[in-house]
C-alpha cells in the first residue's frame, strides 16, 4: 500500500515537473502578440546592413527586421532573434496620417513629396485604420482631415510642383479686344486650382495642398 503511493507521488511529481519544463518552453518560443501591438523583431545574427541602411530590408541580415508581426503567436528562436512589442499605428476618424519613410529608393533629386516605397515624405496619406509600421523605419505625422461644412466651399492652393505659367487669352468685345490673365494653376503647378472642393471631407496632404474654407 505503502509502496503505490509512493509510486503514485512520484508519478504526480514528474507530470508536475514535466508540465513546468513544458510550459516554460512553450513560453520560451511561442510569443503573444495582442490586439492593438505588433511585434518588431531584431536579428542577432546575419551579414551587416549595408552603409546608411537603419534596418534589415533583405532575409538573413542581421539587425532590426523591416517588417513587423501581427497579433497572435509567432515562433520565435530566442538564440538568433530579441523581440519588442509596439503600438500599432491609429489614425482616428477625422485624422489622416503623414508618412515620413526613412527606408526605400532614394527619390529623384528636388523631391519634395515621393511615392510609396521611396525614401522620404510620402505623398499619400493614412486615412482613418490602423497600420502596422515599424517605427523604426517609419514616422507619422497626426493632421486632421479637411472639412469643408455645407454652405461652404473649399479653395485649393497647391504647395508642390513648378511654378505656375502665366496663361491669357484675348476676349473681343464690339470693335474692342481685351486680355484676361489667367492665373490658376495647371496640373504638376504650384498656386491657386481653379476647381474648389464641395462640402465634404477630404483626406488631403498638407504638404501638397493649403485648403481655405469660404
Amino acid at each position: 500500500m505503502f509502496f503505490n503511493r509512493y509510486v503514485l507521488g512520484m508519478a504526480v511529481l514528474v507530470l508536475v515537473i514535466l508540465t513546468t519544463f513544458a510550459s516554460a518552453l512553450y513560453h520560451s518560443f511561442f510569443v503573444f502578440v495582442p490586439p492593438g501591438k505588433m511585434m518588431i523583431i531584431i536579428a542577432k545574427t546575419g551579414e551587416d546592413l549595408p552603409a546608411g541602411e537603419i534596418v534589415a530590408t533583405q532575409p538573413g541580415q542581421k539587425g532590426t527586421q523591416k517588417d513587423p508581426l501581427g497579433e497572435g503567436r509567432h515562433f520565435i528562436l530566442p538564440y538568433f532573434y530579441e523581440t519588442q512589442l509596439a503600438n500599432l499605428t491609429t489614425i482616428e476618424p477625422g485624422q489622416i496620417g503623414v508618412v515620413r519613410s526613412m527606408v526605400g529608393e532614394e527619390p529623384p533629386a528636388g523631391s519634395t513629396l515621393v511615392e510609396e516605397g521611396q525614401k522620404g515624405v510620402w505623398r499619400q496619406v493614412l486615412t482613418p485604420g490602423k497600420y502596422r509600421l515599424n517605427p523604426h523605419a517609419y514616422k507619422v505625422e497626426i493632421k486632421p482631415s479637411v472639412v469643408i461644412k455645407p454652405g461652404f466651399v473649399g479653395f485649393v492652393t497647391s504647395l508642390v510642383g513648378k511654378d505656375a505659367s502665366i496663361r491669357s487669352a484675348s476676349i473681343a468685345s464690339g470693335s474692342d479686344s481685351t486680355h484676361r490673365v489667367f492665373l490658376f494653376a495647371g496640373e504638376g503647378e504650384q498656386g491657386l486650382r481653379k476647381d474648389v472642393l464641395q462640402p465634404g471631407v477630404y483626406f488631403l496632404n498638407p504638404y501638397e495642398v493649403k485648403v481655405q474654407s469660404i
